[in-house]
């Protein structure tokens, strides 16, 4: 372990550039350049395949392309160059398909943001909701009505317990989902008999996140990434 001392620091740093220096025989600086450079390539080609996916979204939609916000179309393309899950890179270019459809509504700029901040666990949960009603005969403006029970939706999203638990903390974090109440079956009583009687009661009852469905917001981010 290296002390974080700023002497040790430097002494670590000269010891790696000549690390550096010794495997691809050259200077410390023409390597940084050389992995800097293709770190851009490789983003720029994602980037390129992105935008490329896009435009065929919008063909075989037969819709023609309007200009992109660039407060929506830098960070857009800025992020999704870096997503290396290939379902991932695919609802990026479906929001850049949205985002430039003449036909379709604006995309807020704060959607490239959320879907930033989605891991491809989460955002196959979001799938699953909105697959499941679609399967189910729910009309789309009757999806933020409903939710849908947490083993259909792992069930469908083929993702663990846990997995589940922390993208619902996630979607409900960013406000894509429901969150779970008494008003809809997603709290169960206590009844372990270890517990005391106070706990055990109908009126203390334990969140499990056990049925989740859109907000008006997740409908329509799940839309706008949803590839055709």
């Amino acid at each position: 372990m290296i002390d974080e001392t700023p002497k040790e620091i430097a002494k670590a740093t000269a010891e790696v550039a000549k690390f550096l220096q010794k495997i691809f025989g050259q200077s410390a600086e023409q390597v940084d350049g050389i992995v800097a450079d293709q770190l851009k390539f490789v983003r720029f080609k994602r980037g390129m395949k992105i935008a490329e996916k896009a435009r065929l979204f919008l063909a075989e939609k037969g819709r023609e392309p309007r200009q992109v916000p660039l407060n929506v179309g830098v960070p857009l393309l800025t992020e999704g160059s870096l997503a290396e899950d290939e379902e991932m890179s695919d609802r990026w270019s479906a929001l850049l398909a949205s985002s430039a459809d003449s036909e379709g509504s604006p995309v807020p700029p704060s959607f490239p943001k959320i879907l930033a901040e989605l891991s491809g666990t989460d955002a196959k949960s979001l799938d699953a909701i909105g697959s499941f009603l679609s399967g189910a005969g729910k009309k789309e403006e009757e999806f933020t009505r409903v939710t849908v029970h947490a083993p259909r939706i792992k069930g469908i999203a083929r993702v663990s317990d846990e997995e589940y638990q922390i993208g619902v903390d996630n979607l409900l974090r960013l406000n894509l989902v429901t969150p779970p109440n008494s008003s809809f079956p997603s709290f169960k009583k206590l009844e372990d008999e270890s517990l005391p009687e106070s706990v055990r009661s109908p009126s203390f009852l334990m969140n499990t996140k056990d049925s989740i469905g859109f907000t008006a917001l997740g409908l329509r981010f799940w839309l706008a990434c949803k590839p055709n």
